[in-house]
């Protein structure tokens, strides 16, 4: 199951971006719950009670504005991807400094919202994946959305989750590479490839995750880890 979070001042358009949602999702087979808001604080507790995973977000709204919610839930590092709704092109730019999904204009809206679900469908589903590997002789499952890096460390290569756990495995890292580029991992240099879902930020020698963890990488590298980071951003 799916929440999806719907967050307009004006009935008309909650009602309209709802209809064009549930129809998308009803045609690709998905079952999905969709909240509706007309303010932008009550996106704040909503994202807190519900495993939200999609939010359209009004920006201009009275009051806490979409794109002050946004920034709130970037600073707080909550995974949920947010879609811009507006009539006003020039907010797009503002809107960029926290990383949307996605933006689409009311004017365009039919047109736009599907072709947006369908590309947020991709992610999930790559994001629902499994890593499969070998740990002190038995075969574990981790999603790949749970990953944050894996590293060669000594004899062992470590699979570095986004909740702090390691898992030890006799699985060289090019193993890694060659099976999991498609669920959006990037080799940052010989020993260690990156979960580009949880890189902030790029740099010719380091790679900043989004929980604060720094990370070396290989200049000759930089050229294609930028490519694989741009790509995932326009997704």
């Amino acid at each position: 199951m799916i929440h999806i979070v719907v967050a307009d001042d004006e009935p008309i358009f909650i009602k309209a971006i709802s209809d064009i949602v549930k129809n998308k999702m009803e045609s690709l087979g998905i079952h999905c719950t969709i909240h509706t808001l007309d303010n932008a604080e009550g996106v704040i507790e909503l994202v807190n009670d519900y495993p939200v995973s999609l939010i359209f977000l009004d920006i201009d709204m009275p009051g806490l504005s979409g794109l002050d919610v946004a920034a709130q839930l970037y600073e707080e590092k909550h995974n949920r991807e947010i879609v811009f709704v507006s009539s006003h092109d020039n907010y797009v730019f503002d809107a960029l400094r926290v990383c949307p999904f996605s933006f689409v204009r009311k004017s365009r809206m039919r047109e736009e919202i599907p072709d947006t679900i369908e590309r947020f469908i991709g992610v999930y589903r790559i994001d629902n994946k499994f890593i499969t590997v070998k740990s002190c002789y038995k075969s574990l499952r981790i999603l790949a959305k749970e990953v944050l890096y894996i590293k060669k460390i000594g004899r062992n290569t470590s699979i570095v989750k986004s909740d702090g756990t390691i898992v030890k495995t006799w699985e060289p890292v090019s193993y890694f590479e060659k099976e999991y580029e498609d669920l959006g991992f990037v080799k940052i240099r010989k020993d260690t490839i990156a979960n580009i879902k949880y890189l902030e930020a790029i740099a010719e020698d380091a790679v900043f995750f989004i929980n604060g963890i720094v990370l070396p990488s290989s200049k000759e590298r930089y050229a294609e880890i930028t490519r694989r980071f741009l790509a995932y951003r326009r997704k």
